[in-house]
């Protein structure tokens, strides 16, 4: 990088956690059970460290897995407590050291649990790696970003079905209402 570059990029950094607040509104639980074992808390803004950035979430997933979790029925028992959300949609709020200072501004979805961290999400924050954030295209709504996380893997394998006819159709149950229309969405809907 070239000196104007770095210095640059440090004075995105410093502009952007101006109006950042210093704590954060986050779900978690410190026990399995019924929902009433979920609390808000506050809890210190996460500060992105080398090549991450901060994104203030604006949509995040909530899955039935999760509520598998909660009740520590799932594969997998979380270690307590934990922040529950594997899946946010947001927008970059500050970078660490090295990353691009295009990203601030930047409408992104971050598939937590494809990258290794199961938890988190359901907080006005999150740092993760700049290499872990997607895009979002702006006529896309965040929450429509978010269901094209979980729901879109799950309905991946079935999408190239809709190639085998120009008169295909998808028989869905009506309580699986975003795993049917994703692999008919319009062109104009998917994330290129």
């Amino acid at each position: 990088m070239m000196k104007g570059s770095v210095a640059l990029a440090r004075m995105v950094r410093l502009i952007s956690t101006v109006n950042t607040p210093a704590t954060m509104k986050a779900v978690l639980f410190n026990r399995f059970g019924a929902p009433d074992v979920l609390d808000m808390i506050e809890l210190p803004i996460p500060t992105p460290g080398p090549a991450e950035v901060l994104i203030r979430i604006r949509a995040a997933g909530i899955n039935f897995f999760e509520t598998l979790v909660r009740q520590n029925r799932y594969a997998v028992t979380p270690q307590l407590p934990v922040v529950p959300g594997v899946e946010v949609a947001g927008v970059v709020e500050a970078l660490g050291e090295g990353v691009d200072p295009d990203l601030i501004g930047k409408r992104v979805a971050v598939p937590l649990f494809a990258v290794g961290r199961p938890t988190g999400g359901y907080a006005e924050y999150i740092s993760v790696r700049a290499s872990e954030v997607i895009s979002i295209p702006d006529g896309l709504h965040f929450e429509q970003a978010v269901a094209l996380l979980v729901q879109g893997l799950t309905a991946l394998p079935v999408a190239p079905l809709s190639l085998l006819t120009s008169h295909f159709s998808l028989l869905t149950s009506p309580t699986l209402p975003v795993i049917g229309i994703l692999p008919v969405f319009p062109e104009e809907m998917l994330i290129q």
